[in-house]
């Protein structure tokens, strides 16, 4: 309704009061709109930033195999999946397997192993056994036991008869446990775990191969081994 006062059209108290409940509305409605789409922005940011950060930032290709950075709690996995395949060439299953070293991270180790392949001796259709065989004498670290609870899971996951054993003949015999060595055994694949001078990998005799770590670094020495061992593998399942 429009007033006159001294010849001039006003708006009744009613009108504006109608015009200011308008401009609220509409004021609320955009506020509403922003909030609405400030809400699509974040959830699309909770979905979207994760999964750039596994896909893109914690996943990486070492050694012909897909590794996928982790974290839980203080601890940091790096771990890989791959197809176990039986001699026959089916695949059976697959098998997962996580590193607490950052796989690229190792490449200063050296292996020195002959055509450049760790192999493992073999019977017919099977496997001999292999003999971890530990220098009874060597440094005792923090890693050691997880170092070797490691690698022995990862060979006997992989179809591989795990056996203990003392690079010592007195040591063994004194402790009635089992000696192995390079040339104790010809039918046999044997793994020396021992510290040293230097980190590395080597190959002493066919189908023998000595661990060796300097400062402790058991966990980084046996984790190469695996490495090598996946690369190998890998490599066969590429051609």
């Amino acid at each position: 309704m429009v007033e006159k006062k001294d010849g001039i059209k006003t708006e009744s108290s009613a009108e504006k009061t109608e015009d200011n409940e308008k401009a609220i509305a509409y004021k609320q409605n955009k506020q509403l709109q922003w909030i609405f789409f400030l809400m699509i922005g974040v959830a699309l940011i909770l979905l979207i930033v994760p999964y750039i950060t596994v896909h893109f930032f914690n996943t990486f290709e070492y050694g012909k195999l897909e590794f996928q950075k982790t974290k839980l709690g203080d601890l940091v996995f790096y771990s890989t999946k791959f197809p176990v395949m039986s001699l026959t060439g089916a695949v059976v299953r697959d098998y997962a397997v996580n590193f607490r070293n950052d796989p690229r991270g190792l490449d200063y180790i050296p292996v020195n192993v002959l055509n450049n392949t760790i192999q493992f001796v073999r019977e017919g259709n099977k496997f001999s056994p292999v003999y971890i065989t530990l220098n009874p004498y060597m440094k005792m670290c923090e890693d050691s036991v997880i170092s070797m609870a490691g690698l022995s899971k990862f060979l006997g996951d992989s179809g591989l008869t795990i056996k203990s054993a003392y690079s010592d003949e007195t040591y063994a015999k004194n402790n009635n446990a089992t000696f192995r060595w390079c040339d104790s055994s010809q039918f046999d694949t044997v793994i020396v775990i021992t510290d040293g001078k230097e980190t590395s990998i080597t190959e002493i005799d066919p189908h023998c191969y000595k661990i060796q770590f300097k400062d402790c670094e058991i966990l980084q020495a046996s984790e190469k081994f695996q490495l090598k061992i996946l690369g190998d593998y890998a490599e066969t399942l590429k051609r």
